[in-house]
């Protein structure tokens, strides 16, 4: 993923939590072309025929504690079984969790599962 980074970190540092979470919603709306695809999950949970079906949208940034957020949204999702002439679609409702450092930079915290 790109790295994405606030501009001020000065006046950042200066908001309140519910002002900091608007900010970073902002931030990542923005952005959201840019780190899009590292967001989609594995969706192998649904279906092993289930692959993103664009349109992801941003739901809400809550602040855990001090420097750690996280961000939940939704991944469309479809099934087409093109033999049986039939499709299925869904949203899948994800978090992820991510530190803004001193710098601004923003880090996703991304779950590595090991097979």
């Amino acid at each position: 993923m790109e790295m994405i980074k606030l501009e001020d970190m000065s006046a950042f540092s200066q908001l309140s939590s519910n002002e900091a979470e608007a900010c970073l919603y902002q931030l990542l709306v923005k952005n959201l072309s840019r780190m899009e695809q590292a967001l989609v999950p594995d969706l192998s949970h649904i279906s092993h025929f289930a692959s993103y079906a664009g349109d992801m949208s941003l739901e809400a940034v809550e602040h855990i504690r001090d420097n750690r957020f996280r961000l939940s949204y939704q991944v469309p999702w479809q099934m087409n079984w093109s033999c049986a002439g039939q499709t299925e679609s869904g949203i899948a409702n994800e978090k992820i969790h991510f530190t803004v450092s001193e710098v601004g930079q923003l880090t996703f915290l991304f779950l590595r599962v090991d097979s």
